[in-house]
């Protein structure tokens, strides 16, 4: 017996039952903070982005200050909209190397456990590598 499964099996206030509110607790816990970090993180980009047209437009690139330097950047994430021709451009261009095939992960998760539901076979397995994450859900009755 490993020590969890002791720990699990002794009586009085390390009842499985005492182990599951504290479980909630934390659950509960983790939740509060999410909600309070939200909050936080909406200040923080409301305050970088009045902080950034302020150093705009008093034409400051960057400030030092405890310890630190403080700049101005901006970061770009382009998005395709129209996959077929991007792609084309790219080969055209000799940027071939950078088309991917890919496959999204929720979509790979949905088919597998659909799939896995309804076959016997799996002579996939060997081409894929099935993470199995252990856990407890809860939802209020």
């Amino acid at each position: 017996m490993t020590g969890e499964e002791k720990e699990f099996s002794e009586i009085g206030k390390n009842t499985l039952v005492g182990k599951l509110k504290s479980f909630l607790e934390l659950k509960n816990l983790k939740e509060e903070l999410e909600k309070e970090l939200k909050q936080i993180q909406k200040k923080y980009d409301i305050t970088e982005e009045k902080l950034f047209d302020l150093m705009f437009d008093l034409d400051i690139q960057s400030v030092e200050i405890e310890g630190k330097k403080v700049y101005r950047k901006v970061s770009q994430y382009p998005r395709i909209i129209n996959q077929e021709d991007f792609f084309q451009w790219l080969r055209d261009n000799g940027y071939a190397e950078l088309i991917k095939e890919t496959v999204n992960a929720q979509t790979l998760g949905s088919w597998y456990r659909e799939y896995i539901s309804e076959h016997e076979d799996a002579s996939f397995e060997e081409m894929l590598d099935v993470f199995e994450k252990k856990g407890l859900g809860v939802r209020k009755i």
